[in-house]
């Protein structure tokens, strides 16, 4: 187990998460008081250091964005450069998914618009994710935030070369599992695999209950079928019908950009329940739910399908 890095101005400091790419530790930053993730970030055979600098400069311009989560410092441990993040108590979504099992439509049309809010401003930034997953969307105590910018990278900058190890193929496009270019629609791709799994308790193309699907069985799942109708009688049909959109095969078959797929969700659910679409007040961390919030004909937050298998239990991290 690796030593807690010793860093002026933070105190507590203990492992939180190993990592492929990083170590992740939480500890307390000394000036505000508060609990933070300090995400040290680790150099391999296949990354170079400014490719460590990019990640930091774009995690950095990225965070002061809405429903991204926050970047309060960077700076470097030895030959280790680490950046520190707003700590979220409660995860994320992949791990509440096998803590809590598959959200409610409610929470998955929150995470839909606020992600394809922040993959919308890191769009027009000039940024393409290209990992959005389950793993990377935390939920902060202002609701759903996206993580891990490490592979984002400008349009110029994308060829067919993309390195496919650091993808998570069970949400990439097909255009990324082809190693063709990638575009701001190939994010929406990735929200709307997310979102599948959200509602479902495990990956779009995996049979059910299947956690580790082999990835060239998966790859060609993707490639050759169209996406699967989501086993859950009640999602309504407006809800299949958009992600399955941001899931078509042809990049032009999805909506044109994440703002696009964002007000397709709002639309959706103002004309399913006849009323606009508006968000949670507050996020309450869910292993304390706020007192007399709760009656006895309340739902749960996050109500398990019946019939349906729990979720994968793919660990999410910052990492």
């Amino acid at each position: 187990m690796p030593s807690a890095p010793q860093i002026p101005g933070y105190r507590e400091v203990r492992l939180h998460r190993r990592g492929s790419s990083a170590d992740v530790y939480r500890a307390t930053l000394e000036h505000l008081n508060s609990t933070v993730a300090i995400k040290l970030l680790r150099l391999d055979e296949l990354t170079t250091y400014e490719q460590f600098q990019q990640e930091l400069d774009t995690a950095v311009q990225l965070s002061q964005q809405a429903h991204v989560v926050r970047i309060l410092d960077t700076g470097m441990v030895g030959d280790r450069p680490y950046l520190t993040m707003e700590f979220c108590e409660d995860g994320s979504y992949a791990e509440i998914v096998a803590g809590h099992g598959p959200l409610s439509i409610r929470d998955v049309v929150d995470v839909g618009a606020k992600i394809a809010e922040a993959l919308h401003a890191a769009h027009e930034m000039g940024f393409i994710h290209r990992d959005v997953t389950p793993a990377n969307v935390m939920r902060s105590r202002s609701g759903p935030a996206l993580t891990d910018f490490g592979i984002a990278r400008r349009p110029a900058e994308l060829t067919g070369t993309v390195t496919l190890n650091k993808l998570t193929p069970h949400h990439a496009a097909p255009e990324a599992l082809q190693r063709k270019p990638q575009s701001i629609q190939s994010d929406v791709y990735s929200l709307g695999s997310t979102l599948w799994f959200l509602l479902a308790g495990y990956p779009p193309f995996a049979q059910r209950g299947e956690r580790n699907p082999d990835p060239f069985t998966y790859r060609e799942r993707v490639l050759t079928r169209p996406a699967p109708l989501i086993p859950r009688p009640d999602v309504p049909v407006w809800l299949q019908t958009e992600i399955a959109r941001a899931m078509s095969k042809r990049v032009d078959d999805r909506p044109p950009n994440a703002k696009a797929f964002a007000d397709a969700l709002r639309r959706g659910w103002a004309i399913w329940k006849g009323q606009e679409w508006q968000p949670p007040v507050a996020y309450h961390p869910l292993n304390q739910p706020p007192a007399g919030e709760a009656d006895a004909g309340a739902q749960p937050a996050h109500p398990s399908v019946p019939g349906s298998p729990a979720g994968p239990g793919i660990p999410g991290s910052p990492v």
